[in-house]
């Protein structure tokens, strides 16, 4: 929506009040959405055309959007309207065209649409699927919306769908550059996918205009998008500090040169603190000890060669200083006999959650098996994938 009108009518803002729930069944899925009592076929809701359109090929109910969704809608509004303690760079509100804030509303309803699928795996790329399959069906939705509403129906050009999919795809991350779980090239590697479908350099070029224009729009959306989610669950404090840190990588000019150890080690030996200025807390030391204990070639994997971590970063965290640095050093003397210089995925068999029940035995099992050798790992040579398992304390 570009924000145009017809007929002397003023632009609005259409505020997704529902999101599809998706739950696995046989021979498909269930589609679920939330729509409010009093919700009327005059009201500007592009994801009740989305249910409307759905419902001709498959079942649709009822659902709540969820407390983090509807803070995250919250949290772009204040941010747009200037009522946000975060600003732009210059200290300005966040200026968005009609349309892209919009887009932004609807990305922010169904970024976690994969969450409901019950599938396992990355559940952005699971929504993403998803919504790919049925993009048809979005198109028709949101283009009966502007229609019913008067809106000029940019939203439903290629290049608007193409965002809110790449949107929902990569939405997380940034959260995971700021944990350390990725590398900060990975901005380069998630590039949107227009620029093959350019006139002008036909995806060949890399210093199109048309195609760098596109690629910073998108970047922008990125970074408003996860700001908006942060917001919604974690303090302000802890939000600044991301927001300095994304703004950081993306003007970043070659990010193959990245400080990433530096980050991951400050990310894995910090705590982070609401009211501490720099919004991380550790001891003084911890990041140059662990840095000293850790070898030459540990310093080389973890500070370009792992490009994800995946769910290991609470448990390295939490670990203490010795055994964080012997756990990391077995791990890259592992790659080194497994790997030459290409980048690999790191995947901990067993998670650890801080809050969960099972937080203290899983922490005990780790340490036990990093001080007494009893540490399991393994690859996939096809995948570039290292496994992490423990093997302590299952007698």
């Amino acid at each position: 929506m570009c924000g145009k009108a017809v007929c002397g009518k003023a632009p609005q803002s259409y505020l997704p009040k529902g999101v599809l729930q998706i739950s696995p069944m046989e021979g498909g899925f269930r589609m679920k959405l939330d729509l409010p009592a009093n919700v009327g076929s005059d009201d500007p809701l592009v994801l009740h055309e989305l249910s409307r359109a759905l419902h001709h090929e498959l079942p649709v109910e009822n659902v709540d959007l969820n407390t983090r969704e509807k803070a995250a809608i919250r949290a772009l509004g204040a941010m747009v309207d200037g009522t946000s303690v975060l600003r732009s760079a210059q200290g300005q509100p966040i200026q968005l065209a009609p349309e892209d804030r919009t887009l932004l509303e609807i990305v922010l309803a169904i970024d976690d649409v994969g969450r409901r699928t019950g599938t396992d795996g990355c559940h952005a790329e699971a929504g993403y699927r998803l919504l790919n399959r049925h993009h048809v069906v979005l198109r028709d939705a949101i283009h009966r919306h502007c229609h019913e509403h008067g809106v000029v129906p940019s939203l439903v050009e290629d290049d608007h769908l193409r965002m809110i999919l790449w949107l929902v795809r990569h939405h997380e991350v940034l959260e995971e550059l700021y944990r350390g779980e990725r590398l900060a090239v990975c901005l380069d590697q998630i590039t949107p996918p227009w620029r093959k479908n350019c006139d002008d350099c036909g995806g060949v070029g890399k210093s199109c205009p048309k195609c760098e224009k596109k690629i910073a729009r998108a970047v922008r959306f990125l970074l408003i998008l996860s700001t908006c989610n942060a917001l919604a669950h974690l303090p302000e404090d802890a939000v600044r500090n991301r927001v300095h840190f994304w703004r950081k990588v993306v003007a970043w000019k070659d990010r193959t040169r990245f400080a990433n150890l530096a980050h991951r080690l400050r990310q894995w030996t910090c705590s982070e603190t609401q009211g501490h200025a720099a919004g991380l807390l550790g001891q003084p030391g911890d990041v140059d000890q662990l840095s000293s204990d850790l070898t030459s070639a540990a310093r080389d994997v973890f500070g370009c060669r792992v490009d994800r971590i995946i769910q290991g970063t609470e448990l390295l965290h939490a670990l203490g200083l010795r055994w964080k640095a012997k756990l990391l050093n077995t791990i890259a003397n592992h790659y080194s006999h497994n790997f030459d210089g290409e980048t690999v995925a790191l995947i901990f068999a067993q998670s650890y959650d801080p809050e969960g029940p099972q937080a203290a035995g899983t922490l005990a099992r780790y340490e036990e098996a990093v001080r007494n050798g009893q540490l399991t790992t393994s690859v996939n040579y096809d995948n570039r994938e290292i496994y992490v398992a423990c093997s302590a304390g299952r007698h």
